[in-house]
């Protein structure tokens, strides 16, 4: 198989498994949505949106410095991005 041929199964799995995560985030299942999108968050890191979900589902289920993480990544990419500022505040806080 080709390093190309890898490289499009690659995505498609990664992108498979960003759309269960997705899936159970919107149900508000966080626990799950965190462990799949820890399976792709090194395939996405400079996508803001898939870092905030991964953030956000690191947060609720007590996954405080990787959702701090993930919110760093999230403030590079988009640096005026208020709801990220106040989220990391929220971890600081948990985390003093």
């Amino acid at each position: 198989m080709s390093k190309q041929s890898n490289t499009n199964i690659l995505q498609k799995d990664t992108q498979l498994i960003y759309e269960k995560g997705l899936s159970y985030y919107k149900k508000k299942d966080f626990k799950n949505s965190y462990k799949l999108f820890s399976k792709i968050y090194k395939q996405k890191l400079m996508d803001a949106k898939f870092n905030f979900y991964y953030g956000h589902s690191a947060y609720k289920s007590g996954h405080y410095e990787m959702a701090l993480a993930a919110f760093e990544r999230v403030e590079m990419i988009e640096p005026n991005n208020d709801r990220i500022k106040l989220e990391m505040a929220r971890i600081y806080f948990i985390l003093e």
